[in-house]
């Protein structure tokens, strides 16, 4: 087994790998891209065929089919930031190395079942670390402890990350987010990538369903699509949950008996 591996699942880019590139040579050593059967072989970096479809179904297919103690997975379009004094400014490779390096520690030795690297908007005014929130697109698990605990993401087709998130606070268990290292992506809907399957009809659909899965802790926020949006998502409204993470957490503290963190024990 493994003691850590990066899993990039990847559908219709296999070619054009932006996060695989920043990563430095050790950790591209311990990475997988996560490919359909037709794209199994078509770059020169280490591939792993998925015979599941949708990004709900490859990243659950990965978290029990993939033997390592860690497991990262990467969204295939990011760059990265690292913040420099009040500053965040472009990641070198090595830069990459330590966030990834961060994860791994935070769901191994430091015990967080769940840790994620945060989005770069207004991300300097943020703690260097910050618990009991949603994980998303770069996001890093402790094998056995998804597993036990039951885990799952492929209950909703999209907002699987912000899903498994809820899961694990409701549970009374905190995960952990840097801002010390940040993630930069392009809007959603570009070529390849889940807009293949994704519109705004199954993106609002998955919505409604994460709402009725955790009915107590997202609320909806609609937003009217411009034209051009319009068109990417052959829709005109697309919807957005809001998460109560910390809510989540302090009732899963309550339901389980668990004493939460002090900092989130009131309000």
């Amino acid at each position: 087994m493994s003691s850590s591996i990066i899993a990039i699942p990847t559908l219709g880019r296999i070619g054009d790998q932006i996060t695989l590139d920043q990563l430095p040579e050790y950790w591209r050593e311990k990475t997988f891209l996560v490919c359909p059967p037709g794209e199994h072989g078509k770059h020169y970096h280490q591939t792993i065929c998925c015979p599941e479809s949708g990004i709900h179904n490859v990243r659950e297919w990965i978290m029990q089919n993939i033997e390592a103690k860690a497991i990262i997975q990467l969204d295939d379009d990011m760059k990265f930031r690292v913040r420099k004094g009040k500053s965040l400014v472009r990641a070198t490779p090595e830069d990459v190395g330590h966030a990834m390096d961060w994860l791994v520690e935070a769901v191994t030795w430091r015990g967080f079942v769940q840790a994620g690297i945060g989005d770069h908007y207004m991300s300097n005014q943020q703690p260097e670390e910050k618990m009991c929130t949603t994980v998303i697109a770069a996001h890093g698990y402790n094998v056995e402890a998804y597993r036990k605990m039951g885990l799952k993401f492929n209950r909703i087709a999209y907002h699987e990350d912000v899903d498994v998130s809820l899961q694990v606070l409701r549970l009374g268990f905190p995960n952990i987010v840097t801002h010390k290292w940040t993630r930069v992506q392009p809007d959603q809907q570009g070529e390849g990538g889940c807009s293949v399957h994704r519109d705004a009809s199954n993106w609002n659909q998955a919505t409604h369903q994460l709402k009725a899965l955790h009915k107590e802790y997202v609320r909806h926020r609609w937003r009217d699509l411009s034209p051009e949006d319009a068109e990417k998502w052959g829709g005109t409204v697309k919807g957005s949950p809001m998460i109560m993470a910390k809510k989540a957490y302090r009732d899963g503290c309550a339901k389980t008996g668990v004493q939460p963190i002090k900092e989130f024990s009131n309000g």
